[in-house]
């Protein structure tokens, strides 16, 4: 499961990288309430604007060292958009306010939104990026 939580949310988030016991429930430790997501058996956030619920793929370790890192590569299989922040197109990232999390403390907002034409298919652009 993938959740975009939005500034509305990021106390919560940030509390559940607490490290807890094996057998605690993050979701009771902060607060949060869950429900069912449909195709999945990890529940969605009650309140999350926008959620993935995915099917593992496959896992790439880079490593076994501490904070080594990985890949996840996840199919989605389930989508939950909250109707206030979709316009039945497009997710309004006003609306949404998405947020990421960096390292340690940090965290970005995505406030700053510029848009690039695509080209067309078949354009000399397109053309030139396949080798043609």
């Amino acid at each position: 499961m993938v959740h975009i939580s939005g500034e509305g949310l990021v106390e919560k988030m940030n509390a559940t990288s607490a490290g807890l016991p094996h057998h605690e429930d993050e979701f009771d430790h902060v607060g949060l309430e869950k429900v069912a997501m449909p195709g999945v058996s990890v529940p969605l956030v009650v309140g999350a604007p926008v959620a993935f619920g995915c099917r593992l793929r496959e896992i790439i370790r880079f490593g076994d060292l501490p904070l080594a890192g990985n890949l996840v590569l996840a199919e989605v299989v389930s989508l939950h958009v909250d109707d206030a922040i979709w316009n039945g197109r497009h997710v309004s990232v006003e609306a949404l306010r998405p947020i990421g999390r960096m390292a340690g403390n940090d965290y970005a907002r995505t406030t700053d939104l510029f848009a690039v034409e695509r080209p067309a298919s078949g354009s000399a652009l397109s053309r030139q990026e396949r080798g043609g």
